[in-house]
């Protein structure tokens, strides 16, 4: 079996996310095969999504957790009407871990334009698949006060 290190080196972020994950992937040893990103800002993620991750990586090089959409998602223009519903059965909410290949990541990265707020996307613009698995609607991204008292009552939840 592959051997996987836990986390032995902190990297200053940069002023956006993708800066901080360039910071990080600049700093890694030629050697490094696989890379998992996680946002900070979802301390609740499983060993579950980790290891899936992992595990879907395999076929591509990329591997994005998601949970289905339970919403209906309106597409609205400019100036505020409703331009189409999508079928929410094709919509997924992207999470972290994303896990990618060490030289897919750091190619996506070098051809990087613009700002985006997933990785996957840059690698999805190299033309790579992207293998999709199975997050956690617990996997939340705490950015509110509503998202943290969520976290706290999940947490509680999780440590009984």
């Amino acid at each position: 079996a592959e051997q996987w290190s836990k986390v032995n080196d902190i990297i200053a972020g940069g002023e956006r996310r993708q800066d901080s994950v360039m910071n990080a992937l600049k700093c890694l040893e030629d050697d490094v095969k696989w890379v998992l990103i996680h946002d900070g800002a979802r301390p609740l993620v499983r060993i579950e999504q980790i290891e899936g991750g992992i595990d879907a990586a395999q076929l591509t090089g990329a591997a994005v957790c998601a949970v289905q959409v339970t919403d209906t998602i309106k597409l609205v223009g400019d100036n505020g009407f409703i331009q189409q519903t999508p079928d929410r059965k094709h919509l997924w909410n992207a999470q972290t871990p994303q896990v990618f290949r060490c030289d897919l990541i750091r190619r996506a990265y070098e051809s990087a334009s613009g700002t985006v707020t997933d990785d996957a996307v840059l690698v999805e613009r190299l033309g790579v698949p992207v293998k999709l698995y199975k997050g956690s609607t617990s996997n939340i991204k705490i950015t509110t006060p509503e998202s943290l008292a969520a976290a706290e009552i999940l947490w509680r939840r999780h440590s009984e």
